[in-house]
């Protein structure tokens, strides 16, 4: 009757420690893929939803497991606090880490770059093939004088 209850028990916490290590790795472990020396980035656009997310993430291969992290995810319920934005993934992120930068908005912030353009129009062309607005919509306010002037610029 020992020899039973102590193998029984033995069982237990031998099964309790892999259901640990397994769970363990599936959150905290590396799961961002190594993209050598650049950083790898991901983009979310205005409108997307969690599955666009998850899509995104697939396409362009920067997750070991995707599995784990929409896990992951959806126990830290970030399918509803999804934020536009480009995101940095720092190399070997754990799930956990990932999931906290995306539900936060800890957004990278973009860089633009534009030479020698003498005209608003050329300037919202160059502007929005970097940004996510349209050209229209950066001409359009080159138009408002209140918010020009609010940020120290003219029409000209």
């Amino acid at each position: 009757m020992k020899r039973v209850i102590i193998a029984t028990g033995l069982f237990i916490i031998i099964i309790a420690c892999i259901t640990g290590a397994v769970m363990y790795k599936r959150i905290f472990a590396g799961n961002v893929k190594f993209t050598g020396d650049s950083p790898a980035y991901l983009y979310i656009q205005t409108g997307d939803v969690f599955e666009d997310v998850m899509r995104s993430l697939s396409e362009n291969d920067l997750l070991k497991d995707t599995v784990s992290f929409y896990w992951v995810a959806v126990r830290k319920n970030y399918p509803r606090h999804v934020y536009p934005g480009r995101y940095r993934l720092p190399s070997g992120s754990s799930n956990n880490r990932l999931v906290n930068i995306l539900r936060s908005g800890e957004q990278e912030p973009i860089k633009l770059v534009f030479n020698n353009i003498r005209t608003r129009e050329k300037l919202a062309g160059v502007v929005s093939g970097q940004i996510e607005a349209d050209s229209t919509d950066i001409v359009a306010i080159f138009g408002k004088d209140d918010l020009l002037q609010e940020h120290g610029l003219n029409r000209e």
